[in-house]
């Protein structure tokens, strides 16, 4: 049997959460031990090697702060990580856990997928640190040989080793120049001390797992040279810092700084790539691998927050996915919302693919500006490099074509570059320009899904569904064309067209006496975010006279949260006409109970991700129970959607949800037969 990932401590009063998190760790390959109490944890962490502890705020008797404050106190020799549990919107407390020394927090209702990632990042971090420590001698003699200058700074005598190599770099004999921090620290530029100073904090504070700084700093003769310095803190037993090691190399005439993050621009790590270009023409490594990072949907974040929101995504980005890397990797910006990234010695793809993956990962987590959780993802495109011919600029140009490629399959993921991707990128601007034709063309059009209500099996509702048929290029799907006109723009003349198509179809129904019933209508985040929606609303139900009551407008839950303020008087707004609102996907994103509460929200529904396999798994089972338990006590109806079987219809009505669609039911269907569904009366059992 494989050894476990590690060893987990969850602590929680609710029983439920306590079990249904224990078991889902459990599943993933951990050890896991419950604590239903702060004083039970105490000795458990006592009695137990726990890698890390999951430590829920609001408990009776001792509650996570003091459970916290306890183990930092009476367990300082141990290497225990805590991350706290917490509402989402209590920052204070986010705050406060981290100043008495938490190692990171979630947020609840728990997203199991972002937990899982934070777990792994704490125990990724406790081996580089048991790694560092038993490889401190290693490192210093390793020092002594270095082409690049290496230093090691013991930060309680305040003495640094430099190499002769660093020492070379200044233009100094090996003795020369006296071994303090303070002897180095004034040498460099007046204007860089203060980012040299801010870089040291946050690493101490950890913040970044690693130390990274581009700098000037005066040689002998009296000239400044740009330098850029990497390395990591090490502790000692108590797990405080005692000493710094790392290396530095000299980047001037190089280096092409963005201002804004402080990392290299294209023509630094153009440099890079010829390097490791040299390096495995030489046999130093085999491959190395050029990753192009591309912010998803970047423009709906400065256009919602504004530009100083967007810069701050921009260097928390940057701050985050150093926090990944080795000192010898670089990371550049190469201008907006694009990072590239060089990473050598490496195997091959597998290799490469662990680490896309692991920035995916990293960058789903919430980004925290002015108190308010950003959440963002990634696009990457990924090219390999070994012995063969090719130029730097054509190394990285792959790289880009494979993040074309990536945004096209949906965003959110990676692509490597293949033979051809040129083609495909004139192929999607070629969609692109028959996507703008295809309204003037007739070319869209709509399907519509029946909701059911539990209680009565009638129709009350249905899902207003896009569909594209393209006279060049035949049936379209949506999973297909919706992000690329989400990433023109498009979908905002063509959300506005779904809008009028589906009132005033609503309103035939309903002159040509059918009973009526409400449709729902998949509102995009760019159109949430183009500002006049509101107006756009109400021009509509004015013109095909059609009752707002009878409107359902379905947004997901990640667009709601990126300005919640914002988003609270836009829903507001919608409710005074009288519209239904419906959150989409719900479970998906980062759900919170606090935003439900101060959200006007009709409807949830559960995405069919969770309804999928509720008849056999018990941990989807336990998600749709627990969300409609809460949607009710809050006054708010549930729709499950993906319902398929009639063992799905059974068990959701044993939950009492309120309505269902799904398969099982009826697919998505033309105007006509759905009009026909209606005059039947048809009820589904």
């Amino acid at each position: 049997m494989a050894p476990p990932e590690g060893y987990l401590l969850v602590v929680d009063d609710f029983e439920l959460n306590r079990d249904m998190l224990t078991r889902r760790l459990t599943t993933r390959g951990f050890s896991v031990d419950g604590a239903e109490n702060g004083r039970t944890a105490l000795k458990m962490v006592e009695e137990g090697d726990y890698d890390i502890m999951l430590l829920d705020i609001m408990m009776p008797d001792l509650d996570g702060f003091e459970v916290l404050e306890a183990v930092r106190e009476k367990f300082s020799s141990t290497d225990l990580a805590v991350i706290m549990v917490t509402a989402k919107d209590q920052s204070d407390d986010i705050v406060r856990a981290l100043e008495l020394g938490a190692d990171d927090y979630v947020t609840k209702p728990i997203d199991f997928p972002v937990a899982l990632a934070r777990i792994r990042n704490q125990l990724k971090r406790r081996q580089t640190e048991f790694a560092l420590r038993e490889s401190e001698e290693r490192y210093a003699l390793a020092a002594k040989g270095a082409n690049d200058g290496l230093w090691d700074w013991d930060l309680r005598s305040n003495r640094v080793y430099y190499s002769d190599r660093w020492k070379n770099m200044l233009g100094y004999e090996p003795d020369e120049l006296e071994n303090t921090i303070d002897v180095w620290f004034s040498r460099v530029h007046p204007d860089d001390k203060i980012r040299i100073e801010q870089e040291v904090e946050k690493h101490f504070s950890g913040k970044t797992s690693t130390f990274s700084v581009e700098y000037r700093m005066r040689m002998k003769d009296g000239s400044f040279r740009w330098l850029l310095s990497r390395g990591r803190a090490v502790e000692d037993g108590s797990q405080q810092p005692c000493r710094m090691v790392g290396w530095q190399t000299d980047s001037t005439d190089r280096v092409e700084h963005d201002s804004l993050t402080s990392l290299p621009g294209r023509g630094l790590f153009l440099d890079r790539i010829s390097w490791a270009l040299a390096r495995c023409r030489r046999g130093r490594f085999d491959k190395f691998a050029v990753f192009y990072l591309g912010i998803d949907r970047f423009k709906v974040i400065n256009e919602s927050g504004g530009y100083v929101k967007g810069n701050q995504v921009l260097i928390q980005l940057a701050r985050r996915v150093e926090g990944l890397l080795r000192p010898e990797d670089t990371l550049a910006r190469l201008g907006g919302d694009e990072f590239t990234l060089l990473v050598e010695g490496i195997e091959g793809v597998g290799s490469a693919t662990q680490i896309a993956d692991r920035i995916l990962d990293s960058v789903r987590m919430p980004f925290v500006i002015d108190n308010q959780d950003i959440h963002i993802t990634v696009s990457i495109g990924v090219s390999m490099g070994d012995q063969d011919e090719r130029e730097p600029e054509e190394i990285l140009s792959m790289a880009q074509q494979a993040l074309t490629s990536a945004k096209n399959s949906g965003k959110d993921c990676y692509e490597f570059f293949e033979e051809g991707m040129g083609e495909d990128m004139r192929t999607v601007l070629q969609k692109e320009n028959y996507l703008r034709k295809a309204q003037e063309n007739n070319e869209l059009y709509l399907l519509y899904q029946p909701q059911i209500d539990t209680a009565t099996g009638k129709i009350i509702g249905a899902e207003a569904l896009l569909r594209w048929k393209s006279e060049q290029l035949g049936q379209v799907y949506p999973d297909k064309f919706i992000p690329l006109a989400e990433e023109t723009g498009l979908i905002v003349p063509i959300g506005e067209w779904v809008l009028e198509t589906a009132c005033a179809q609503n309103k035939r129904w309903q002159d040509e006496g059918l009973p009526p019933i409400r449709v729902g209508v998949n509102i995009s985040s760019r159109q949430f975010r183009h500002g006049n929606l509101p107006a756009v609303v109400e021009r509509i139900l004015r013109e095909s006279s059609l009752d707002p009551a009878w409107l359902d407008l379905e947004l997901t839950e990640s667009m709601l949260i990126e300005s919640l303020q914002q988003t609270v008087q836009e829903l507001k707004r919608f409710h005074e006409l009288g519209i239904h609102i419906s959150l989409d996907d719900f479970g998906t994103g980062y759900s919170s109970l606090s935003y439900l509460k101060t959200l006007p929200i009709d409807t949830l529904k559960i995405d069919q991700s969770f309804v999928r396999d509720i008849t056999t798994d018990p941990d989807d089972a336990a998600i749709c129970n627990a969300i409609i338990s809460m949607a009710h006590s809050l006054g708010v109806e549930v729709i499950a959607e993906g319902v398929e079987t009639r063992e799905h219809q059974q068990y959701l009505k044993e939950l009492n949800c309120d309505q269902m669609q799904g398969y099982y039911f009826a697919r998505p269907i033309p105007a006509e037969e759905f009009a026909e569904l209606l005059r039947q009366n048809k009820v589904y059992d």
